[in-house]
């Protein structure tokens, strides 16, 4: 009965060896969180405020000159999460993106991985690659190797098309 404790134990001392897949994990459980608590009618108005900011960031090429005084990568990171909390808070005031759909209970979890997984693969891809390759070999499958490094991007989209929600 003890060994078993203890294999446990030293499978999950294994798995939160790496400081990064603890962040991931930590943004998974908040998207969660989120969507059942505060977000849980703008779940899927976050998904597209998380789309905005991207496609802003990829196309916008003056905000690669914005520096919060941290290295290239964070400051990429530091804008892509006040772009999204913007343009979420720009949605959420505006009478077009009333939600119409709400998810019910087991939809929110899997919108709120789907948003997390999002998000993190856009963190991964502003890293460079020396970054990328430090990073733990569980999140370079997910995150950085294909084809589930471009699955992210579409994921969100494609469980729209099969989650309804009540309407």
């Amino acid at each position: 009965m003890g060994d078993g404790v203890i294999e446990k134990v030293n499978l999950l001392a294994s798995i939160f060896s790496n400081v990064d897949i603890l962040i991931a994990l930590l943004v998974v459980v908040g998207a969660v969180i989120f969507a059942y608590t505060i977000g849980k009618d703008f779940i899927i108005t976050s998904i597209f405020a998380l789309y905005m900011a991207i496609g802003t960031m990829a196309l916008v090429p003056i905000l690669d000159q914005l520096s919060f005084g941290l290295d290239t990568a964070f400051n990429k990171i530091i804008l892509l999460s006040a772009l999204t909390v913007i343009f979420l808070y720009l949605q959420t005031k505006n009478g077009f993106f009333e939600p119409i759909v709400v998810p019910n209970s087991w939809e929110s979890a899997v919108f709120a991985v789907t948003w997390a997984g999002m998000f993190i693969m856009a963190v991964v891809s502003f890293l460079t690659p020396e970054m990328q390759s430090g990073l733990s070999s569980t999140l370079q499958l997910l995150f950085v190797d294909q084809p589930f490094a471009n699955t992210w991007y579409i994921l969100p989209i494609t469980t729209l098309v099969f989650i309804r929600g009540n309407a």
